[in-house]
């Protein structure tokens, strides 16, 4: 691969046989996604929490949230889900939902934030 940004590596990615045995061994962590109406965020959240690695809160659009987890023919009802409309809102509210559940001593929270759509 030929890419003049550092940032990224032309290297295959290498993970170890055991990861999601080793994930499961802690409490599983809240994780805030900002703008988790697009479809790759929506994806991966879907994935982790079935492997029982994580416990979503979806931050972004209401509506595309709801749609991008209907094409998963997945049910999210149970989880937290704040409205923010943006990039730059849906991380605003990602970052006081973080310093809320910290300061709370609610339990741990993982940032996770989705790329900019069209990316």
């Amino acid at each position: 691969m030929n890419n003049e940004n550092k940032f990224i590596s032309g290297a295959d990615p290498i993970c170890p046989a055991d990861f999601l045995a080793r994930a499961r061994l802690g409490k599983v962590p809240k994780v805030a996604i900002a703008r988790a109406g697009a479809s790759l965020p929506m994806l991966a959240a879907y994935e982790a929490t079935n492997e029982g690695i994580m416990t979503p809160i979806f931050i972004g659009e209401t509506e595309d949230i709801y749609l991008e987890a209907s094409k998963l023919s997945w049910d999210i009802s149970k989880y937290k889900i704040i409205n923010a409309n943006g990039e730059a809102e849906a991380a605003s509210r990602r970052a006081k939902a973080v310093s809320s559940t910290v300061k709370s001593g609610a339990g741990s929270i993982t940032n996770s934030k989705a790329p900019p759509q069209g990316n």
